[in-house]
């Protein structure tokens, strides 16, 4: 199936603790941050290459090449409600064309955003988690243009994406990174910071609005690597608390410095995640009559149905599940 359930990605975990959250792949592959196709920029504890370069599924043909595979964007997420890790092995700000696995015309990074806003808008029930180390290539929904002064409208992003970015410390890109993202994130939008690998010290995050914001903080996967520093991850957690954000240390940090936080107060290191959208009302599908979630523009079978005639024709055999077992389940 082209969603991946991974038990493993402990901030994807329903709220209940039992039910586990979903990895989903419309695109793969990266050429790393400000990286180009000529000058690939990855990075060395990159876990999603790692992972497609043993060239299993479809990754034996398109290694780690940005990749749009639009047999998938017909896929149902599955029933209930869910915390879904979208392009979890892509970037899918970079900012680069993308190669066409099912022949979808149109792969320029505007028309690809446009394509993922449009699906994920479609299942409001569930909250789609995406990151990108290129905050600077985001690009927001076309609303239309302001004819009065001539210039176009972007609109707010999905209500139910928690769009943020990655960075590893207060190095000079990570600083950049995360003054780009602040300048591009809009007031009332939900805001998160992966920090991992954590190299360094966490930036001070002061200028960030106080609100709706999420703080995952993560270790460094890779085989042999250091341990992280727990004078980094506490430093974390209280300039994160002092914003009214919430906080989701992962399993491998705590395996590594233990439960406690805070070890003369006895408080274990945090582990908080962000609401799940409401669930919308239900109405009538405006083609077929039938039931579907209030805000979406058709049904699930007349969506499917469109979305078969605009892909009709095309080659690039739809495989579900051959993306094999999903990578990053720490």
């Amino acid at each position: 199936m082209s969603f991946n359930v991974c038990p493993g990605i402990d901030w994807l975990v329903g709220d209940d603790g039992k039910t586990p959250g979903y990895t989903f792949n419309l695109l793969t592959g990266c050429w790393g941050p400000q990286g180009t196709r000529k000058e690939p920029n990855h990075c060395p504890y990159c876990y999603a290459r790692t992972f497609a370069l043993r060239h299993l599924g479809r990754y034996a043909e398109t290694e780690f090449r940005p990749t749009v595979h639009a047999d998938r964007f017909v896929a149902e997420p599955p029933p209930g409600q869910h915390r879904i890790f979208a392009c979890s092995m892509a970037d899918p700000c970079g900012g680069w064309d993308w190669a066409n696995y099912a022949d979808w015309a149109g792969c320029s990074p505007y028309n690809v955003q446009a394509r993922l806003w449009r699906y994920i808008e479609a299942h409001p029930q569930h909250q789609f988690i995406m990151l990108t180390k290129n905050p600077g290539g985001l690009k927001r929904p076309d609303v239309g243009e302001d004819l009065c002064i001539g210039e176009t409208h972007y609109g707010d992003l999905p209500s139910n994406l928690v769009w943020g970015i990655s960075i590893t410390g207060s190095d000079e890109e990570s600083q950049k990174r995360l003054e780009t993202y602040l300048r591009i994130i809009r007031p009332g939008e939900p805001k998160l910071i992966s920090y991992e690998p954590a190299f360094t010290w966490l930036p001070e995050l002061s200028v960030v609005e106080p609100g709706i914001g999420w703080l995952i903080i993560g270790a460094d996967s890779s085989p042999g690597a250091e341990p992280v520093e727990h004078r980094f991850c506490e430093a974390a957690v209280d300039n994160a608390r002092l914003r009214g954000w919430n906080v989701w240390t992962k399993g491998r940090v705590i395996k590594q410095l233990g439960p406690y936080y805070d070890r003369e107060n006895g408080a274990t290191w945090p582990r908080e995640q962000l609401p799940l959208p409401v669930i919308p009302a239900v109405e009538q599908c405006p083609m077929c009559g039938g039931e579907m979630l209030a805000g979406r523009y058709l049904c699930n079978d007349c969506e499917r149905r469109e979305m078969n005639k605009q892909t009709q024709g095309k080659s690039g055999p739809p495989e579900p599940g051959d993306d094999g077992y999903e990578v990053g389940c720490d």
